[in-house]
């Protein structure tokens, strides 16, 4: 049995021992089971601040889903909610220079992402031109 073997035996080991303890737990108790496996004080409060920030996640995600409104809508109401919460006597221009500001970054972050998706794309196919220019190289070298 070589090294990987027996990693993958240790790993599996734990996951099924892991998921056994999880068995029945509900939310609140499988975020404790995970707290609990942290080494230190340190790592526990990192993964108590995953587990809250998960759970935010999915209540804002359960949020979204129960609402009639677009994501795009729901998410710009959720940000008027929070300016007027913390600011309460925020005007309506400053929550409409705020609604355009985070439109505009948004915007540039799908533009940036664009960006990125199509230079990964001609990379891709660069290498695959180069292999196939490589790959014609060497039959042509067994031809000869």
């Amino acid at each position: 049995m070589d090294i990987l073997d027996k990693l993958e035996q240790i790993f599996f080991k734990y996951v099924r021992r892991f998921l056994d303890m999880a068995r029945g737990k509900n939310g609140k108790e499988f975020d404790d089971l995970l707290v609990e496996q942290g080494r230190d004080e340190e790592e526990k409060r990192v993964i108590r601040e995953m587990c809250e920030e998960t759970d935010l996640e999915h209540e804002m995600m359960t949020e979204l889903m129960n609402s009639d409104a677009e994501p795009g809508d729901w998410f710009e109401m959720k940000i008027v909610d929070i300016i007027k919460d913390k600011y309460p006597n925020v005007t309506a221009e400053e929550i409409e220079e705020v609604k355009e500001i985070i439109r505009d970054c948004l915007e540039n972050g799908i533009r940036d992402l664009a960006e990125i998706v199509a230079k990964c794309a001609e990379a891709i196919q660069s290498a695959e031109a180069e292999k196939d220019d490589n790959q014609e190289g060497e039959e042509d070298q067994h031809h000869e």
